[in-house]
């Protein structure tokens, strides 16, 4: 899941215009619209955007290229906000004078799934750096904050997609926290799957150095609790990483069912490990205090699965 985007759309299609703004609102995303470059270069003297996505052609097919030739007033008023051209009408001068002028990316209108699963891919993308430099800025005392602060938006929130952001995101920071879990990753994605946080293992504490190179960190932000076939899944990623794998550790701030201890129990000859963490395990590790209290709680909780036999 990638960071709620504060997304300007400007394109003159009204339908087509209606569709993408459904669509990334769903999404979670925080999206104005309008039909003309005007529009747009007032709403950015006033609201802040992280992505505008501008129509090439805003005056139809046989018009001049306006979101290309608007580029430069565009990041005037707006200096870090990445633009994203969309057209139906692509040609290699157009794309080759959009970078030129500017834009972030370029995204050619074809059949709508396909160009949406594209936009979304440059959105994360242009998202991230942002994301990034955040998270890369926090001292101890404020990453400490931003832990407790972001752990009670989680709980609070009511939006589904909010909601799953801001509880990757605590994960995220909570794990570099950890001396040896800096190079902690989000989204990973391969050709048939994805996983929501790839831990290198780079630690020098004695019990980590006994544990697999890379851990995975699979997260679902369910209002009910999850089921054993979640947490199979994650053990079958797990045992598809040629031994380089073999602890996993499943986030659900609503617990899980009677099935799944069962599930583990099934399987406790396999060296493979799943640490579950739900709502008492999350709050121990948020409300730690530091990085060191915070690899004790987290080392106690693998003491504990071991001992158990799950």
């Amino acid at each position: 899941m990638r960071a709620v985007a504060r997304i300007l759309v400007v394109d003159d299609d009204p339908a087509f215009n209606a569709m993408l703004v459904e669509r990334l609102t769903a999404q979670g995303d925080a999206v104005r619209s309008v039909n003309n470059i005007a529009a747009a270069l007032t709403l950015l003297e006033n609201k802040r955007f992280d992505v505008a996505i501008l129509d090439l052609k805003l005056d139809g097919q046989y018009g001049a290229d306006v979101g290309i030739d608007s580029l430069g007033k565009v990041l005037d008023r707006a200096p870090t906000i990445k633009p994203i051209i969309i057209t139906a009408y692509a040609d290699a001068a157009s794309v080759e004078r959009a970078f030129h002028n500017g834009a972030y990316d370029y995204v050619e209108k074809t059949d709508f799934g396909v160009f949406y699963a594209l936009l979304l891919a440059k959105i994360r993308n242009a998202l991230e750096p942002a994301r990034e430099a955040r998270i890369a800025s926090l001292t101890n005392g404020a990453r400490e904050s931003e832990i407790v602060k972001l752990w009670d938006e989680v709980q609070r929130e009511t939006d589904r997609h909010q909601k799953g952001t801001r509880l990757e995101e605590l994960l995220l920071i909570m794990w570099r926290s950890i001396p040896g879990f800096e190079n902690t990753f989000p989204n990973q994605r391969s050709s048939n799957e994805e996983i929501d946080l790839v831990v290198e293992n780079g630690s020098t504490d004695e019990i980590w150095r006994k544990e697999s190179s890379y851990f995975l960190v699979e997260c679902k932000n369910w209002t009910s609790k999850v089921d054993p076939k979640e947490v199979v899944w994650l053990r079958e990623k797990l045992q598809t990483r040629r031994g380089r794998c073999k602890l996993g550790f499943f986030v659900a701030p609503y617990g899980f069912t009677a099935g799944v201890e069962t599930t583990l129990l099934k399987h406790s000859e396999s060296d493979v490990v799943i640490i579950l963490l739900a709502k008492d395990e999350l709050e121990q590790l948020v409300r730690a205090g530091g990085s060191e209290k915070r690899n004790q709680v987290l080392k106690e909780l693998i003491r504990r699965a071991v001992v158990s036999g799950a």
